[in-house]
């Protein structure tokens, strides 16, 4: 029987020792003085206690042998309940602060959202009526008929445009750095570099498009020889459009918009192209990479961002 409970026992300590890797955030379970020698010595001590257990209780050996392994149970249960219990809260921490990150990004897409019904909402107001009714004493027909496919054709550049915008912001959800730092795999990263990418692009020629929009409509309205006052009735709904983007700030925003896609794209970037040479702790909430310029051009990147969210804020 004593047999048996040595075999139950030695069992007991190499289940210890396996056991102790399930909590990789309870970092002292598994030093070496607790992961190994730990278990060796209650095993060790314990299977003397067994073998002796004759001269220590004559009567019933036996019953001696199933005392001494269950203390050594208590013994190494204690410490891995208590890893479970660390391994748990630092899990829960860094599911909060990724809630958090993801709270925050869902209120600056709902921004954005709104400014894009905003935008939307305004156009339709616009098209209520024919603005260039009032017009019809004043100017031919033919040249009312130009002045309306031109600012037809106007609104159909600014309708596409928007909605190519909408379309990839909605198709491309994107993670804070937070988030990026706690992927478990190089595709989770590059998924992320593929949707910053995507936005990157779409938001650098929209506002390449608000920045060209003048000139471009400017040269189409020099191209009809207008003569007064259609000229100037021409120019009027040109500055309709560009003061509506401006009462929204759309051109500002889109190019904070840049410049905030630019620098996650770097940072992303760093992660990505260097995927194994940098480590993340949760449990100290330390992101630590081998090479210091890598860590230097992340940091920058992320702080970069954190300003340029500052600049959103005093807009608003």
């Amino acid at each position: 029987m004593r047999l048996i409970i040595s075999v139950f026992l030695i069992s007991m300590g190499i289940g210890f020792y396996m056991l102790a890797d399930l909590y990789p955030e309870a970092a002292w379970i598994q030093s070496a003085p607790v992961q190994l020698v730990y278990p060796v010595v209650v095993v060790l001590v314990g299977l003397g206690l067994i073998f002796s257990s004759k001269w220590l209780l004559k009567r019933d050996p036996d019953l001696l042998s199933w005392g001494i392994l269950g203390v050594a149970g208590c013994l190494m249960v204690g410490p891995l309940l208590a890893a479970k219990e660390k391994q748990g809260e630092v899990e829960r921490i860094a599911q909060e602060a990724a809630d958090e990150e993801r709270k925050s990004f869902l209120a600056e897409r709902r921004r954005q959202q709104q400014m894009q019904k905003a935008i939307e909402e305004d156009r339709r107001e616009r098209m209520k009526d024919d603005r260039f009714a009032q017009y019809e004493r004043s100017v031919s027909k033919e040249v009312l008929d130009s002045l309306r496919e031109l600012d037809k054709d106007m609104k159909k550049a600014v309708d596409e445009r928007s909605e190519e915008y909408t379309q990839a912001l909605n198709a491309n959800p994107t993670k804070g750095p937070n988030t990026w730092i706690r992927s478990r795999s190089l595709e989770e990263l590059e998924v992320q570099v593929r949707a910053y990418t995507r936005l990157y692009e779409e938001t650098r020629a929209f506002a390449q498009f608000i920045e060209n929009f003048e000139a471009t409509y400017t040269a189409s309205i020099n191209a009809l020889e207008l003569k007064p006052p259609a000229d100037r009735i021409a120019v009027a709904e040109l500055e309709r459009i560009l003061q509506m983007w401006e009462r929204t700030n759309t051109y500002t925003l889109r190019q904070l918009d840049v410049g905030m896609l630019s620098e996650a794209l770097k940072a992303l970037n760093v992660l990505k192209n260097n995927w194994g040479s940098w480590e993340y702790n949760p449990r100290k909430d330390e992101l630590s990479f081998a090479n210091r310029e890598q860590e230097l051009t992340f940091h920058q990147a992320v702080s970069r961002m954190q300003d340029i969210l500052k600049e959103y804020k005093d807009i608003q």
